[in-house]
């Protein structure tokens, strides 16, 4: 059976940017929020990360179970509540957006973590122009995945998105997009000079025109370093 939501394995996608983000993990530990079936978390292990994930669908959480990673099988919100967050790292890959109330969640979580922890964010671009074709013609048609994302409960822009993140506590160390995901529509474009070329121009044209064409957000943001007032 096919995964509900793939891996990216294009060089522009979000998957590979965040871990690219996070670098050799040396030991570290590491906690993705909404990890699926590990997918993510199994390249990241490799990159020297110690990494739990927490999943709420049984499925993905037996999958991700059986590529090495601990699970917690349970939401976001029952993590909030129930779990130490003693993580050096969190991921939020495409995962706010199905959450009923994100901006409490982000609240929340930067209270459970220590400073200089670091967090890398992936949310879906609601102003692509895609969904913008759609407007024009009167419609906003779910789909089983993809920006309108049938379990999709929130929307947001860049700027939406970046006041949410900013507005929970933590510090945007930096920002970019990715491109819209051709080679998972046409596998064989990365098969061929030509086709690459195609989704080299892809990633450039969403680059020149972010708020447009581009198909998500990565922000890296850190929680601020406490600052003693010396009296």
């Amino acid at each position: 059976m096919d995964p509900r939501y793939p891996y990216k394995w294009s060089p522009y996608s979000s998957h590979s940017q965040i871990a690219k983000l996070l670098g050799q993990g040396h030991g570290r530990k590491l906690l993705d929020i909404g990890c699926s079936d590990g997918a993510l978390g199994s390249v990241l292990q490799t990159q020297g990360w110690q990494v739990f994930g927490v999943e709420p669908y049984e499925e993905d959480a037996e999958n991700a179970r059986g590529k090495g990673l601990t699970i917690f099988e349970m939401t976001m919100e029952q993590a909030l509540e129930e779990l130490e967050f003693d993580f050096s790292a969190v991921v939020l890959a495409d995962t706010l957006e199905h959450c009923v109330d994100p901006w409490e969640n982000m609240a929340n979580l930067r209270r459970k973590l220590a400073p200089r922890t670091r967090l890398a964010i992936s949310l879906p671009n609601v102003a692509h122009v895609y969904v913008r074709a759609q407007l024009l013609v009167g419609t906003f048609r779910y789909e089983p995945r993809g920006l309108l994302d049938a379990t999709h409960l929130r929307f947001f822009t860049n700027k939406t998105a970046k006041s949410m993140i900013l507005d929970a506590g933590f510090q945007i160390e930096s920002s970019r997009v990715t491109a819209t995901p051709l080679e998972l529509l046409r596998p064989s474009l990365a098969a061929t000079r030509s086709g690459k070329s195609v989704l080299e121009m892809n990633w450039n044209m969403s680059r020149l025109m972010p708020g447009l064409l581009g198909y998500q957000r990565i922000y890296s943001a850190i929680v601020p370093q406490l600052v003693q007032t010396v009296l």
